[in-house]
């Protein structure tokens, strides 16, 4: 690591699951923390096979998520560790960063789609933004990621109602 930042090395080789635990630990509590070097990452995650879950129907979901398991080879295991209670595991701690994000979304998926709940994954539908929901309202009527889109949208409405008198 230097300075500050960890180098562009060390998170090219964690991403690829080339470093010990020690030195993984350390990347991951400074990566969670800056969003410079988490961006160095972002090559290494599949973003656009895990947002085009979003959109897909459940067989077209069943697709993506069989293809991300079996590509990383996941091996889901229960396994009980500092201090955690059973739990599953279905990658090696020493798996490729991208390897470990796509079993983990992969296996959320796969209770999404056994619960019939995919229409529960949705796009804001405030202008100008792509953020996901998950929607765990009631009555599955949420429609913007979070307070300030609403409230963006709410006053863009406002406005055009007022101007339109």
């Amino acid at each position: 690591m230097t300075g500050w930042h960890v180098s562009e090395e060390t998170i090219a080789r964690y991403g690829r699951g080339e470093v010990g635990l020690s030195v993984g630990a350390s990347v991951e509590a400074h990566v969670v923390a800056c969003a410079r070097c988490r961006e160095l990452l972002a090559p290494a995650v599949e973003r656009d096979r895990l947002a085009r879950l979003w959109e897909a129907t459940e067989d077209e979901a069943v697709e993506i998520v069989n293809g991300l398991l079996r590509e990383t080879r996941a091996l889901p295991q229960l396994v009980r560790h500092d201090g955690f209670d059973y739990h599953i595991h279905a990658t090696s701690p020493h798996a490729p960063l991208a390897d470990r994000m796509a079993v983990d979304a992969a296996m959320a998926f796969t209770d999404v789609i056994r619960a019939k709940a995919l229409d529960r994954l949705r796009i804001c539908e405030a202008d100008r933004c792509i953020d996901v929901i998950v929607d765990l309202s009631k009555n599955r009527s949420r429609r913007f990621c979070d307070v300030t889109c609403g409230n963006r949208m709410n006053v863009a409405a406002y406005r055009r109602r007022r101007a339109g008198t």
